[in-house]
């Protein structure tokens, strides 16, 4: 198989990966970060999500031809960036993904909820950054159904590491405009257009997209494979394994 690189969710870094990479241990991966703490990065720009897609893709590029995996706005990303590089990435697996049109309503939502709250009240309701909070009395817990043991190491990193007090200062503006940016994309073309080379996987559990999302996705690209678990929004830290089998199927019939 080609190299597999791993795009993070929202929020979150490359640590995300580890169990998944652990089982995978036999395929070449590659999991990348976003420039959260990185001042230079043109944060402020009206095209985002562009510029997040096109530094991803200059990552990317060294690496040859590679297939994408990406979780929530990871996926998302994945899709522009199969665009930019074209037959350099072979193979797209979308996780919980973004990328389709975002109702008004829930664009309405997100958007009143940042405003009233400022942003590091809405950062802490709606990714936990900052929060104090064991795993068990975490929001981040109820994502999870089948096991709950690497999203609790992974918590201990996200809360005391990742967003710790230094790199909440610095990473605060990053954060909030990716949550604008996320909500204006519209990657249904490309959803469309690659459908051929893109397995979605879905958590029927997931509380962020829930199954309305999913059923969306088969509508948008009917030639996808679709693999259903009974999981939350973060698959490969709740079943790493089944995506090794999710891998082997892919080869197979590839």
């Amino acid at each position: 198989m080609v190299r597999l690189v791993l795009l993070p969710p929202l929020g979150h870094d490359h640590k995300f990966y580890d169990p998944l990479r652990e089982v995978l241990s036999s395929v070449e991966t590659h999991a990348l970060d976003y420039p959260y703490f990185d001042e230079s990065f043109p944060w402020e720009s009206e095209d985002l999500i562009e510029e997040l897609a096109q530094y991803f893709a200059r990552q990317i590029k060294a690496y040859g031809k590679v297939s994408l995996l990406g979780v929530s706005l990871g996926a998302t990303l994945s899709l522009r960036v199969k665009e930019i590089l074209g037959e350099k990435v072979d193979h797209l697996f979308l996780v919980s993904s973004g990328g389709h049109k975002v109702a008004s309503f829930r664009k309405e939502m997100i958007l009143t909820h940042l405003k009233e709250q400022g942003p590091e009240t809405f950062l802490l309701h709606a990714l936990e950054v900052g929060s104090s909070k064991a795993f068990e009395e975490s929001d981040f817990r109820e994502h999870f159904h089948v096991s709950e043991t690497a999203a609790k190491n992974y918590w201990a990193h996200y809360r005391e590491n990742l967003w710790n007090t230094d790199h909440r200062k610095i990473g605060q503006r990053a954060l909030v405009n990716l949550v604008k940016a996320s909500v204006e994309v519209n990657y249904e073309h490309l959803l469309s257009r690659f459908q051929k080379e893109i397995s979605i996987i879905w958590g029927e559990k997931d509380k962020v997209f829930s199954m309305r999302f999913y059923e969306k996705f088969k509508k948008l690209c009917p030639q996808s494979q679709f693999y259903l678990y009974k999981v939350g929004h973060f698959s490969p830290l709740e079943t790493p394994e089944v995506f090794k089998d999710i891998l082997l199927r892919h080869e197979k019939n590839s």
